[in-house]
């Protein structure tokens, strides 16, 4: 695949069911991959604390789950970069796995969310089954313990749903000790599985205002990302683009 830079966040250039496909390959083959997703907020997050952008450059996929940074890619590097929601590219990968089913962990969310998500995930998708899960709100003296619960379960893969920088940090931190084919930290899914928030519609996504649809969701925890975050994006964009970085 190849791979573009914005403000030294790496962006791949592929669709969802390319890079679906590529990881499950992997996954089959028992080959272990990093995944990510970044958007816009995570790109300015980035910017400012070279831990977080040193340890997205290591990650072995990083998808553009937003359509404000997938526009800015394609401006900047004059080539189409596909908006690679993370809910398109988990269907992909979950549609048709194998004659076996997928062992999933979910580690993210309230402790009540998180365990309607491991109900639900597998009645959403039936070539899964989830083997363990976790909330999302532990201490960093708590990780050791987390790793190893994640480890006897047997999972394949592990699905953070937590905030960032800390769902990145934790897999880079811990990527030797991980016994899963594939970790990724899916933003705000395990909230839709265990039925806190809402999926927009297919037709939200694919128009490129799926952030509106957020934001009327979750107007208190969203509208710095949309505005201040926003603007600041469009800084670094421009900066880039005009070679003053």
């Amino acid at each position: 695949m190849k791979r573009v830079h914005i403000s030294g966040v790496p962006i791949d250039v592929t669709t969802a069911e390319d890079a679906a496909g590529w990881v499950l390959d992997r996954i089959q083959k028992g080959i272990r991959t990093s995944v990510a997703a970044v958007n816009a907020a995570i790109i300015v997050m980035a910017a400012r604390d070279q831990c977080l952008c040193g340890a997205l450059q290591k990650f072995d996929v990083v998808i553009a789950d937003g359509a404000w940074t997938a526009v800015a890619a394609s401006l900047l590097f004059r080539r189409r970069v596909p908006h690679t929601n993370t809910s398109p590219f988990i269907r992909a990968l979950f549609r048709d796995p194998g004659p076996e089913k997928l062992r999933v962990f979910l580690l993210g969310a309230r402790p009540e969310i998180v365990a309607s998500a491991a109900v639900q995930l597998p009645r959403l998708h039936p070539t899964v089954t989830v083997v363990g899960y976790q909330h999302g709100y532990f201490n960093t003296e708590d990780e050791d313990q987390i790793v190893e619960s994640i480890e006897h379960s047997g999972a394949q893969i592990l699905l953070i749903g937590i905030s960032t920088p800390k769902k990145e940090l934790f897999i880079r931190r811990h990527w030797s000790r991980l016994n899963v084919c594939m970790a990724f930290g899916i933003g705000g899914l395990v909230d839709i599985w265990g039925g806190k928030t809402s999926e927009a519609p297919e037709w939200v996504r694919k128009s490129g205002f799926e952030w509106l649809f957020r934001l009327v969701q979750e107007p208190r925890r969203l509208w710095r990302r949309y505005t201040v975050d926003g603007l600041a994006f469009l800084h670094i964009v421009l900066k880039q683009a005009f070679g003053m970085q």
